[in-house]
């Protein structure tokens, strides 16, 4: 149980309207979930802190117009703090040289029916494969599998998983489809502050948030966001 004065659903802080209609019957459901890369810390202080409050180099995920250094993003999708969690663990592992280049093309890309029809997707992989190799592959005639010869160290498959993530959404956004899921997590951190989070210190975290709390809502990446004193932990899990 959480203390009085606390919501544990997200609905009060969420604009229904922004939603599509088929999720009107799990609206008042939505809990509010938080990942965070350091669960020692967390459990340490007891809280959740901001981004401004950690330094500028503690963060993960990508900057967009919602951003706010002061506040602490939430996902009210289970679904999607749980997309985060693995992405987040794949991305520690690649960072220690674990994961090929291959893989985080299927990884990044899996949203899109086509992706060599985008020329976003096409104008990755030049600046990443040679001519000839992105020739046969465009043309079917070698596996994607063969990317990992030319992009090999870890720090360039990081940086390929980037530019694809750019890639991908600037296409959903561009999209004629209606769209209020983004299927990318958006990484920005730099490669050597990636490098230094511990898988092991991934969870995700459910939170209640004070009743009166102020909120910036991301429809987009299903997110709410909110400053770290409105919050409180109630449980974390690692799947």
């Amino acid at each position: 149980m959480h203390e009085p004065g606390y919501y544990r659903k997200a609905a009060p802080f969420l604009d229904k309207d922004m939603f599509s209609p088929d999720e009107d019957q799990d609206f008042e459901t939505w809990n509010l979930y938080h990942v965070t890369t350091n669960l020692s810390a967390v459990r340490a202080s007891g809280r959740l802190k901001s981004r401004s409050e950690l330094g500028q180099n503690n963060w993960g995920l990508g900057k967009s117009q919602y951003d706010n250094p002061r506040m602490v993003s939430t996902t009210h999708d289970m679904n999607r703090a749980r997309q985060i969690y693995d992405q987040m663990k794949l991305v520690t592992e690649l960072a220690r040289g674990l994961v090929p280049a291959h893989t985080v093309w299927d990884m990044a890309t899996d949203a899109l029916y086509e992706p060599w029809d985008h020329s976003e997707i096409r104008s990755v992989l030049k600046s990443y494969l040679p001519r000839n190799i992105y020739k046969s592959m465009a043309e079917g005639e070698v596996e994607e599998a063969e990317m990992d010869k030319y992009i090999k160290t870890a720090e360039a498959i990081y940086a390929f998983m980037q530019s694809l993530e750019s890639a991908v959404s600037e296409i959903e956004l561009d999209s004629n489809r209606d769209t209020n899921d983004l299927s990318v997590m958006g990484f920005a951190a730099d490669f050597e502050d990636m490098k230094k989070i511990d898988p092991n210190q991934i969870a995700i975290i459910q939170v209640v948030a004070r009743k009166d709390a102020q909120s910036e809502q991301n429809p987009q990446e299903r997110e709410v966001k909110f400053f770290p004193q409105d919050l409180r932990i109630i449980r974390y899990w690692q799947p």
